[in-house]
């Protein structure tokens, strides 16, 4: 299993590195792998997405880490923000709320560059209010948006959730 894990990650990056060079991989979206004492660690990325302009993310650099499990491609990677990041779709440990990585929906066909790609489109577009990982912040957008967006909006310079608003 080990070798399929290897050969299947070793395909991914070269995908990624392929998208890279002919543009299918969205210009706000970096990667890199992770290194670990000075050694690669092949099972871990260091995914950043930049916000979109004219959103409420614009400016940000929002970081998380893909990882691929000893099973991998059977079972499917995770993701996991960094930074304390916020989004309606994001536990509080930040791991992100997205099927298309649940076992239950994980299809190995699924490309590492679909996953990114999906987590990016996840954080930018308006949010499913039925299904929030985040309950606190997903009560907020619905009693007052305008808060809600000035939150995020701040969010990296000072990361306190409006209390009062609850």
């Amino acid at each position: 299993m080990e070798k399929i894990r290897e050969k299947r990650i070793n395909e991914e990056l070269n995908t990624l590195e392929r998208a890279k060079i002919t543009k299918k991989l969205p210009q706000n979206i970096f990667y890199q792998l992770i290194e670990k004492d000075g050694v690669l660690d092949d099972y871990k990325i260091l995914v950043t997405f930049k916000g979109r302009p004219e959103t409420i993310w614009q400016n940000y650099e929002i970081k998380g880490i893909l990882s691929f499990p000893n099973d991998f491609p059977i079972e499917p990677p995770s993701f996991q923000f960094i930074d304390n990041f916020q989004h309606i779709h994001v536990y509080s440990n930040g791991v992100i709320c997205l099927p298309l990585i649940t076992k239950e929906f994980w299809n190995t066909k699924t490309t590492v560059l679909n996953v990114i790609v999906q987590i990016e489109d996840l954080i930018h577009r308006p949010p499913n209010l039925a299904s929030p990982a985040n309950h606190q912040l997903s009560q907020l957008y619905l009693n007052n948006k305008e808060q809600y967006e000035n939150f995020i909006r701040n969010m990296q310079k000072d990361n306190t959730f409006p209390q009062e608003s609850i």
